[in-house]
């Protein structure tokens, strides 16, 4: 398995595909990397795909501290060094996205586009719903299949859970996420969620190419929050999904694929 040693963390990280635009994919919280999978698959072809464990969740390992997105944000830019990539398409999902939004504004020359799904800018942001709430919270508790449907009721949309065509990928999903039951992982990622503020800066990001992904039927990240990014960041591209759940990257992802693959061809045209 591969990783890269910054100082006293140690990621785990994978790529694919050996051609085409580099595109770096960043999890939410908690999430081992792996979750990434459909994009993988629907990217390789085309793009030199790298996605990672963040500190503390699945292969990698930090110092057991409450982190800050601004940091994980460092860590992602020291993958890329590694990597021997001096810039990479960006993209994010929830905690992933509030980490991408920090490494664009920290580390702007290493961006070349920006694409946040399902995340949020911090300071007032609205809060989960009380279904999502209680949802995470049994997540602690009760046997794996009890955790895992409560969690995947919190991703995806009640009729979505219920069609035929969701069997293959939830199955597929539930040994890639599990029941997510690292609580030492979620203790960790939580302190980053709370005191991510990036609102008062992303006018700084006016002229990087940004794609906002918003999902319409989340209930973890409110949909009006994909608005107030698209407001934030001067020129960004709102592109809705109006059935989709927190779990658009799996629910959506062929549909999603092509916005992204879309994305990195006009913000750097072959």
């Amino acid at each position: 398995m591969p990783h890269a040693q910054f100082g006293k963390v140690r990621l785990w990280f994978e790529t694919a595909g050996d051609q085409g635009p580099r595109v770096l994919l960043i999890m939410g919280l908690a999430t081992a990397g792996d979750a990434w999978a459909p994009q993988v698959l629907g990217l390789q072809g085309t793009s030199r795909v790298a996605w990672f464990d963040n500190r503390g969740v699945g292969r990698s390992e930090s110092p057991r501290r409450p982190y800050r997105c601004r940091v994980m944000a460092d860590d992602a830019a020291a993958l890329l060094d590694h990597l021997g990539w001096d810039q990479a398409h960006v993209v994010g999902v929830s905690m992933g996205g509030m980490i991408a939004q920090h490494l664009a504004l920290n580390h702007r020359a290493r961006v070349q586009s920006l694409s946040l799904i399902a995340t949020h800018a911090g300071g007032g942001a609205l809060p989960p719903s009380p279904l999502a709430l209680c949802l995470f919270a049994g997540t602690r508790f009760g046997s794996p299949d009890a955790r895992w449907r409560r969690l995947s009721r919190a991703l995806f949309p009640v009729d979505y859970l219920a069609s035929p065509e969701s069997l293959p990928l939830l199955t597929a999903m539930r040994s890639v996420v599990g029941s997510r039951d690292d609580h030492t992982a979620v203790a960790l990622h939580l302190p980053a969620v709370f005191t991510h503020r990036s609102a008062h800066r992303l006018h700084e990001l006016d002229g990087l190419p940004t794609l906002i992904i918003r999902p319409g039927r989340d209930i973890v990240i409110h949909p009006r929050e994909s608005d107030r990014l698209h407001r934030l960041i001067p020129g960004s591209r709102l592109v809705r999904f109006d059935r989709a759940g927190h779990g658009i990257n799996a629910q959506c992802a062929e549909a999603l694929n092509a916005n992204l693959r879309e994305h990195f061809t006009t913000a750097f045209p072959s």
